[in-house]
């Protein structure tokens, strides 16, 4: 399970970042990953780039894309 409230306060962070914005950095449709923030759940291969965009800290990338429990 993937912890979208934490990957939207990274991409508030990052300017406001859209998700349409988010998709087109990751080469996405921004359905797709409108999508994912909405299933709460998203390919692992994606987990790095993201990480790299938003500027998430290694040691925080497990906590946040494979969330065990998500309020």
């Amino acid at each position: 399970m993937v912890n979208t409230t934490e990957l939207r306060v990274y991409m508030t962070r990052r300017d406001n970042m859209t998700i349409s914005e988010l998709a087109k950095a990751i080469g996405k449709s921004p359905a797709t990953v409108s999508r994912w923030f909405e299933n709460r759940d998203m390919p692992v291969s994606y987990a790095e780039t993201i990480a790299k965009i938003l500027e998430i800290p290694q040691k925080e990338m497990i906590s946040i894309f494979f969330a065990n429990f998500v309020a």
